[in-house]
């Protein structure tokens, strides 16, 4: 159970840092 827990973390972490990536490129085009 832990171990679902932490990879579920893990995918949760890098998934926040794509949306950032993305959030970041999409305000760039905006400009």
């Amino acid at each position: 159970m832990f171990y679902n827990y932490d990879s579920f973390q893990m995918i949760n972490d890098s998934a926040k840092i794509v949306y950032l990536k993305v959030d970041c490129l999409g305000r760039l085009y905006r400009k």
